[in-house]
C-alpha cells in the first residue's frame, strides 16, 4: 500500500509495498523505516546522505534558504550541507571577488 502520491511516483515499490518511502515520509518517520534509516527515494532511487543533501541543496535551496533547511535535515547531515552551501557560495563568486595578488 502506498503512503501517499508521492510515495507512487518516487518510492521503490516491491509487489505493491513501499520498499523505500518518499523523502516526506521518510522525514515523517525520523527516517526510519522498517527499523533502518532511509532519506527517501527520488524517482524511484534510495537516496544516501550524501544525496540527500545534494537534492537538497539544488531543488530548495533558492525556495527554502540555508536556515530551513538546516531545520529539516536530519543531525547527522547539516555539516554536510554547510560544506556544499559554502563551496557553491565560493565557486559562484565574481572573479572581482576573489583577493588574490598578481605573482612577481
Amino acid at each position: 500500500m502506498y503512503r501517499c502520491n508521492k510515495c507512487r511516483t518516487h518510492g521503490i515499490i516491491e509487489n505493491d509495498r513501499v520498499m523505500v518511502p518518499c523523502i516526506g515520509c521518510a522525514a515523517k518517520t525520523d527516517w526510519t523505516w522498517n527499523g533502518q534509516t532511509y532519506y527517501g527515494s527520488h524517482d524511484r532511487h534510495e537516496l544516501d546522505g550524501g544525496d540527500y543533501v545534494w537534492h537538497m541543496y539544488n531543488y530548495f535551496n533558492h525556495i527554502l534558504g540555508k536556515d530551513t533547511i538546516l531545520n529539516v535535515l536530519p543531525q547527522e547531515l547539516q555539516s554536510d550541507y554547510i560544506v556544499l552551501a559554502e563551496f557553491n557560495n565560493f565557486r559562484n563568486r565574481p572573479e572581482s571577488d576573489y583577493s588574490s595578488s598578481s605573482p612577481p
